[in-house]
Order: structure tokens, then sequence, then C-alpha cells
């Protein structure tokens, strides 16, 4: 008996692994769609889970003595996330409890937890709110109708490594959970007002709570402004928080309370009422940009000599204005200045030299008196007069006579003349004439 015993044991480690297809359910995404199909193997119930489109791939998703279940499947950036449950068996006690497991795009498990407090736990939700992933869990235990009692709600942050960051708790039923860009949004008794949210910096909110503090601030950059539900700002609707970029002056109207703001651009290389000796790019966040007359692009490069006037346009007649100089940087000369060498100069903008153009570089050599005038943007304009004269320590003997022949040649005349003379009265005395 125990040796036909041992033959059917024997016989059943031998037989493949029975599997019963259940169901197939279709999750869709932009460039792909999976396809899990509810199957049974042995004692375990999971998934053969199929990836169509892009980077195909086919995966088989079971735990032995378990009981898996996928509620839904995110995609966050190319990652993809499962979520639900997993029922084990085990020790004659079990709990259901919450399961989020996450794949790269090739199929390839890259992380895994189980949330356990040994209870009944369900994951509800997983939001997407960058840098975070906000998972919705629900605890409950089995009372002794064999039914399931609530215990509490509770939103768990992680990171996208599914390491937790913080827990928030909710002792009510937690109805609907939504997500804009910034902030998570909890509906607790499903009449679709928002009770609670949860900011950026994982700070929670209440629908009662103002956003921000009533004494006309100045922000500069960008604003958001987290509050729950409607708001008028500048007269326009707007919901659940928002987000402000562009300069203005603003007025948010909310249940019943009105704050009054300004938003000021970031402005970088350039200041009011400086001046500058080289070019510049003046860059500003946003707002309507004019250089004057023109258009104007952040960035852009001023490298023109000139007074010029900045103008940033914003919200609601929002003005900003910065007044700037660029100069010519001259080099080479200073005005009034004198020397005994040619000079070598340099400069930005249009040159004029005793009235005549010049450009940069400009070599001068021959000695004389010299008015040079840069000329600019916005009226601009600068003057260097300076003279070139040459020194008498330096004078080379060739030179001396270059400069002094004339003298010279006075001299020689004079002198010649005054040696005849004399000749010319000793001769006379022995032998000229007396008249």
């Amino acid at each position: 008996m125990k040796r036909v015993v041992f033959l059917l044991l024997l016989i059943t480690s031998l037989l493949p692994q029975t599997i019963i297809a259940q169901s197939v359910r279709v999750f869709t995404f932009p460039t792909y769609e999976l396809q899990l199909t509810r199957i049974r193997v042995d004692d375990a119930l999971g998934y053969d889970m199929e990836k169509i489109g892009e980077n195909p791939f086919s995966k088989r998703l079971i735990y032995p003595n378990c009981e898996l279940t996928i509620n839904d499947i995110i995609d966050v950036n190319g990652t993809i996330y499962l979520y639900g449950y997993i029922h084990c068996a085990e020790n004659m006690k079990s709990y259901y409890d919450g399961l989020i497991i996450q794949m790269d795009t090739y199929g390839n498990e890259t992380a895994k937890i189980i949330l356990e407090q040994e209870k009944e736990e369900d994951i509800k939700q997983i939001s997407d709110v960058s840098p975070y992933l906000f998972v919705h869990l629900r605890s409950a235990q089995i009372n002794e109708r064999e039914e399931y009692d609530f215990l509490k709600d509770e939103i768990i942050a992680l990171d996208t490594n599914l390491l937790e960051q913080k827990r928030y708790p909710f002792y009510n039923e937690i109805n609907n959970i939504s997500s804009n860009q910034y902030m998570l949004l909890i509906d607790i008794d499903g009449d679709n007002i928002f009770d609670n949210g949860i900011k950026p910096d994982l700070t929670l909110i209440s629908k009662n709570d103002f956003p921000l503090e009533k004494n006309e601030p100045v922000f500069t950059g960008s604003i958001y402004i987290p509050f729950l539900n409607e708001a008028l700002l500048n007269n326009t609707p707007v919901a659940n928080g928002v987000f402000i970029d562009q300069p203005g002056y603003y007025e948010l109207l909310w249940n019943g309370q009105q704050f009054s703001f300004t938003v000021d651009p970031i402005i970088e290389g350039v200041e009011d009422g400086a001046v500058y000796s080289s070019p510049i790019r003046p860059k500003v966040s946003s707002g309507s940009l004019m250089l004057d007359t023109k258009r104007f692009i952040s960035g852009q490069l001023i490298d023109r000599p000139g007074n010029y006037r900045l103008l940033i346009n914003g919200v609601e007649g929002y003005i900003k204005t910065l007044q700037f100089t660029i100069t010519s940087n001259m080099q080479g000369i200073v005005n009034n200045g004198k020397y005994t060498d040619e000079v070598q100069i340099t400069f930005n903008g249009d040159g004029y030299l005793n009235n005549g153009y010049v450009t940069s570089p400009l070599i001068i050599s021959e000695k004389g008196e010299y008015l040079l005038q840069v000329k600019g943007e916005g009226g601009y304009s600068e003057q260097y007069a300076f003279t070139i004269e040459q020194d008498l320590e330096s004078l080379t003997f060739a030179s001396f006579l270059r400069d002094y022949d004339l003298i010279i040649f006075g001299i020689t005349l004079i002198s010649g003349f005054i040696v005849l003379k004399k000749k010319w009265t000793k001769e006379c005395a022995e032998s000229c004439p007396v008249v």
C-alpha cells in the first residue's frame, strides 16, 4: 500500500502544471497596450501579461499559493506600475496585502512593495503628481458575519523607486481622489468639493486654508498658489490652485476673501542705472519686452554703445523699466591726453576722427591735434581730444637736421657773410683807394 501511494505521489509530481485561463483585461496607452489574462496555476491565481506595440514582451505573474489581483496599471514616463492586492495562505491565517510592482518598458521587474499591517489592505488608486506617487491604501477587517468593516484610508507618498516618504491617515472613507499637475485632491464625502489637498512640499491643506498672507506681497519669477475648489483670478475662473509665471498685477478672490499681489520677472545680465563697458545679454524670465522702440528677445546680445531703455510689459498694465548705458570701451587714449609716439586705439561704435569716419582698430602716428568722436544708440556720444607731439629727448641727429635745417641754413649764411666782410675789410685797408 505504501508503495502504491508513493508511486501516485511521484506520478503527480511529474504531471505538468494545470493552467486555466479565466478572463482578459486590456490597458491601452499611447504607444502600446497591455493584456492581462487571468490564469490559475494549481493553487496560485495570477496573470499572463503581454505587451503589444512598442518594446513588446510576455511575462507571467504568479506567486505560489497566492492569489494576485491587479486593480489598475499606470505608466509614468515609460515606467510601468501594476497595483492591487495579494492574498497568501500562511499558517492557517491569511490577509490581503497591498501590492505594487514596478517594471521597466521591457518587462523587467525593478521594484516591488507589499503594504501589510495584519489587516485587509487593498490599493485603490495610484496618482502621479511629480515627483511623487500617491497611493490610496484602504484597510479593513472581517467581522463575525464574514463582512469587511472599514478601518481607515491612508494616502502614502512614495518616490519613483517606491520608497515611502510620508503617510496621511483618514478615518473616514475617501470617496474620490483626483490630481492636477501640482496637487493631489481628496474628496471624502463625494459631493465634488475637495476637502483636502497635498501640496508639492507634501504639506496637507484643507478646503478652508487661505493660501497666502493678505499684505500685497511681491513675488519674483513665478508663484504657485495652492487652494481648493473654485476662485477668481483677475475675474477669470480658476480652480484647485494656480501657477503664475507672467509679470503683472493680480487679484485673487477665493471663498469670499480677496488677496492682491504683484509678480515681477527674474532679470539677469542688466541692472537699472548701470553703465557697461562691454556687450551684455539681458535675460528676462517672462513678459513682453521692448528695447527702446523695438521688440526684444530675452538673451539677445546688445553690443553697440548707447543709452538704452528696456521695457517689460505684463498683466493689468504692469510695466517695469530698466535704463542703462553701454560705453564704447575706448582703449589707447584718454581725453586731453598728450602722446609722443603713435597711438593704437580700439573702441565699439561709429568713430569720427576730425570729422572723418574711422573704424576700430585705429593707429595714428603723425603729430598733430585730434578729436575722436564715437556715436551710439539713443543720442549717445563720446569725445576724446588728444595731441601727438615729438619727444625732444628721443630725437636723432638726422631728425634734428631734418626738423631744424632752415635754422642751420640761416646760421650758415650769416656766418659766411661775416667772414667775407672781414676779409674784404682787411684787403681794403691795404689797397683800396680812399674816396
